[in-house]
């Protein structure tokens, strides 16, 4: 078993209660109206820097981390050893931050950055 994270970019017209709809939609593969475009790759390089290759053999948080794409967005979903949640789950707030994104964590149905996007000016 493992923990699970997940990232996406929080739409402008999302609600705070759609937070399970979305999760639900991406565990099925699918993107979701609550949900908006960001840099992915910018993201899976972060982390990558930040908690190592999950693809190499020194994977020492047993992390797997992948993506789903859709028309209305992206997510990307990171699953560790719960015995290193704590240290991941800090790391990813982080990058969350730093990518203006939300990070879920379907187990406590906690969620961080969970703000509106900001209107840009035209």
């Amino acid at each position: 078993m493992s923990f699970d994270l997940v990232f996406w970019k929080r739409g402008p017209k999302t609600k705070t209660a759609m937070l399970r709809e979305t999760y639900a939609a991406l565990c099925e593969g699918n993107s979701y109206i609550s949900m908006e475009h960001f840099p992915v790759e910018l993201l899976l390089n972060d982390i990558k820097d930040k908690l190592g290759d999950w693809n190499g053999e020194n994977n020492k948080y047993a992390l797997e981390v992948s993506s789903v794409r859709g028309e209305e967005g992206e997510a990307v979903f990171v699953h560790c050893a719960f015995s290193s949640a704590k240290e991941v789950t800090s790391i990813c707030i982080d990058l969350a931050l730093k990518y203006d994104i939300m990070l879920y964590d379907p187990q406590t149905v906690s969620v961080w950055n969970n703000k509106r996007p900001s209107k840009q000016l035209k």
